[in-house]
């Protein structure tokens, strides 16, 4: 089977938690691309929506808005119409649907190989541990046993589960090859992915993620099938995006979230030979319909992106604001031996602060970040304090 796939292409991402990570996976590119302009050495001043959410998290606007500080004054661009009713109801006055990145991405004429069955499974997140390898080998052993029924089978994994050390011997023992997937600093990654699920017929996998839509959206049948290979609490509290704010990994965790989740997918959770189609569904979850235009992009953009010196003007404020809290709940995490959760907070607001490229809130806050770190990790406090003081000289001149 020959996959026509862009290559990689890797690119400096420039958005961090002020601001969603929203350059992920060359979402920017691609909607320049799109609309026949650049955002190369620019920031995003607003958030857009990366991962695809099913309407379980309708209730939910910090999910939908990944906990981002300030997000409330930016523009918040989401996938479908119902979610940027819910933010707006919610304080986000500018929220607004767009659809996701994906649905911008370019579309290239590949063949479907008929028989052809796509295994993803779920990915984790950068440094995420707690997880049963066991259940990863079960579930290889599940693939095993389903490809029998077509002629041609690959594993697309995740570059975080690759650098985890996940699921490549597993699926590489029983000789089933393996494509990478989508890399957060790709600029192709989007167009990888549409082309990856246009050339397959069948797409399984061990649980929901925004590949299930993807491959539905670009005409594939989708199966969710076999073990299912979760990541514990404390795994996740890895992620600094979920150890700043970890009340709302709570909510993503919770019982009644799962159960919403199993009721939605039910129709898909089947085994991968009765895979089901629904171009229609996988092209609503994405807001496939709330396209914009060339020129509407261009416009969107041109507002929205700004030097890479600029911040909103009140996300200093917000910095200030949230200082002591995330002192106070970093102590707390060293306090009951969670060391690595404290450093992931601390660093988690330090790169916000780098973000808002001002030297002197960037110095004061080197200081106090560097010396709570040397508490609980004084390797990576002293790294810290080497890379901050180069990025406040480059800003405007060195810490005193």
């Amino acid at each position: 089977m020959n996959l026509l796939l862009p290559p990689y292409r890797a690119y400096r991402r420039q958005a961090f938690r002020a601001n969603g990570w929203t350059d992920q996976y060359g979402a920017l590119q691609t909607a320049a691309a799109y609309a026949g302009t650049s955002v190369s050495a620019r920031r995003f001043n607003a958030v857009w929506q990366h991962g695809c959410f099913g309407p379980w998290v309708e209730y939910s606007p910090e999910l939908l808005t990944y906990s981002t500080p300030n997000a409330r004054a930016l523009p918040v661009f989401v996938a479908r119409e119902e979610q940027a009713e819910l933010l707006r109801r919610n304080g986000f006055g500018q929220a607004e649907a767009i659809g996701l990145p994906i649905v911008y991405a370019a579309e290239d004429p590949v063949q479907r190989w008929s028989r052809s069955l796509l295994v993803v499974p779920t990915h984790t997140l950068s440094g995420a541990g707690g997880i049963d390898r066991g259940l990863c080998e079960r579930y290889a052993e599940e693939i095993d046993g389903a490809r029998q029924a077509f002629d041609h089978v690959a594993v697309c994994i995740h570059p975080h589960c690759r650098k985890n050390g996940l699921w490549i011997d597993e699926f590489a023992r029983r000789g089933i090859p393996i494509v990478d997937g989508a890399a957060p600093d790709d600029v192709n990654a989007l167009a990888r992915m549409r082309a990856l699920f246009s050339q397959f017929e069948t797409v399984t996998t061990n649980g929901w993620g925004s590949h299930v839509a993807y491959a539905l959206a670009f005409g594939a049948r989708v199966s969710i099938d076999g073990t299912e290979v979760l990541c514990s609490k404390e795994g996740m509290l890895r992620d600094a995006t979920w150890a700043a704010d970890p009340k709302v990994l709570e909510t993503a965790r919770a019982p009644a979230m799962r159960e919403r989740i199993l009721d939605f997918t039910r129709p898909f959770r089947v085994a991968p030979g009765d895979a089901v189609a629904d171009p229609a569904l996988g092209r609503w979850l994405i807001g496939a319909d709330r396209r914009l235009s060339p020129a509407e992009m261009g416009a969107l953009l041109a507002r929205v992106t700004a030097a890479s010196d600029l911040v909103a003007p009140d996300s200093m404020a917000a910095l200030v604001a949230e200082r002591g809290r995330v002192r106070a709940q970093a102590a707390d995490f060293a306090a009951a031996g969670g060391g690595e959760k404290a450093a992931a907070l601390l660093l988690s607001y330090l790169r916000r602060v780098v973000d808002a490229r001002n030297a002197r809130f960037l110095c004061e806050t080197l200081e106090w970040v560097a010396g709570d770190l040397a508490a609980v990790d004084p390797e990576k406090a002293r790294l810290v304090k080497a890379q901050a003081d180069k990025l406040a000289t480059r800003i405007a001149g060195p810490c005193p």
